[in-house]
């Protein structure tokens, strides 16, 4: 690619990253839906504003004088409701309007990346070749860390087996150590019972 297709396509690229179109999107789509509701609001309320003119037509020339001031504050509010709704609209359209007039125009840097696509060389055989070398060098890989892997998984298994048979007897251990105290314990106090019944025997009997 040459300088002025880069420098063209960098300019493209660059702004419309700024521009951020997505964003522009959900804004548009705010804006129409917004725009939608005033206009549903608008027609119901010159609907009515015509329901209230008729109204007024038909009251005799006494009653239209008490009722002139209300008629002209629903004239009044249709006026400001759609000087709003005019100046809503023509924000939106002057900054979006902005935004696209500054926008370079993005066809000659499609049209060159286009042409610099179409007059690039196809992939040689060599490349071909180093690329299937690649993938199966990396597909060894693959199978290499998944065999690793498989061996960790294998060797943590064989540690928490190896944990848990440690735990059983070491509880085993306690348990027969325990036994093995009051087993003495018991002979103790039997042996003693024993001797303490001998030497009751023994003792001379008092007259």
């Amino acid at each position: 690619m040459d300088s002025s297709t880069r420098a063209l396509v960098l300019t493209v690229t660059q702004y419309w990253k700024g521009f951020d179109l997505d964003s522009k999107r959900v804004m548009l789509d705010a804006q129409g839906v917004s725009m939608q509701e005033q206009k549903e609001h608008s027609l119901k309320s010159r609907k009515a504003l015509a329901e209230h003119t008729k109204k007024f037509r038909k009251l005799v020339d006494t009653d239209k004088v008490a009722a002139m001031p209300s008629l002209l504050k629903a004239y009044q509010e249709e006026i400001d409701t759609l000087t709003k709704r005019a100046k809503y609209s023509d924000n939106s359209f002057f900054a979006l309007y902005k935004a696209l007039y500054e926008a370079p125009d993005p066809v000659p840097a499609l049209d060159a990346a286009l042409l610099l696509e179409s007059t690039s060389p196809a992939p040689s055989s060599t490349d071909k070749t180093q690329s299937i070398d690649l993938v199966a060098k990396l597909r060894r890989e693959l199978a290499s860390y998944e065999s690793e892997f498989a061996s960790l998984k294998n060797q943590d298994i064989t540690i928490r087996n190896l944990e848990a048979k440690l735990a059983a007897m070491e509880d085993n251990m306690e348990r027969h150590v325990e036994d093995k105290v009051h087993a003495q314990c018991s002979d103790l106090e039997n042996t003693l019972r024993l001797r303490e019944g001998r030497n009751v025997l023994r003792r001379p009997s008092m007259l």
